[in-house]
């Protein structure tokens, strides 16, 4: 199985972020966080929406994404300093690193320009990683995790839903 790691900026998308922990729910990937990425991605999400907007995104995703999934928590091991371009993201690739994912996906672009083979992490974009997917004949896991997206948003019922619409702000 495919192990990703996500970075905060994958995190704070509603759309991208509930579609990937789909795939990891129907066993097409494996997911991984770290508390860092989360704090990240809790002071992006702070940059653009109101301060209640954003102490409700905190509390839905501590509750249903990092309490909800315990096993995609990684804890950072240790790492010397790393070189990279953006200090900031050295964190990141340290959490990568630790849970030897196979991507890193983002959308920095300075990130994404970084060379991680010796970590032996390729970093990818939400899209191509998808393609990859798809190009790897996982096919249905793309379709039935797409279904399963869509009606988390649609169902109201909480009896009809799979989860409780998985990781979606309150």
């Amino acid at each position: 199985m495919i192990k990703v790691f996500l970075d905060a900026n994958i995190l704070y998308s509603n759309a991208i972020r509930s579609y990937l922990i789909w795939l990891h729910v129907n066993k097409v990937i494996e997911i991984y966080w770290s508390i860092e990425v989360w704090e990240e991605a809790f002071t992006g999400y702070g940059r653009s929406h109101g301060e209640p907007t954003t102490i409700r995104f905190r509390t839905s995703m501590t509750k249903n994404a990092i309490a909800g999934y315990p096993k995609c928590l990684v804890r950072i091991a240790p790492m010397n300093p790393l070189g990279l371009k953006d200090p900031d993201d050295e964190h990141v690739v340290a959490a990568a690193a630790t849970c030897k994912a196979d991507y890193l996906v983002t959308n920095d672009r300075v990130l994404q320009g970084e060379d991680l083979s010796s970590y032996r992490i390729t970093q990818i974009s939400p899209d191509d990683l998808l393609s990859n997917i798809l190009a790897k004949s996982h096919p249905l896991g793309l379709v039935q995790s797409a279904k399963d997206h869509i009606q988390s948003f649609i169902s109201h019922e909480p009896s009809k839903r799979k989860t409780d619409k998985i990781c979606q702000m309150a």
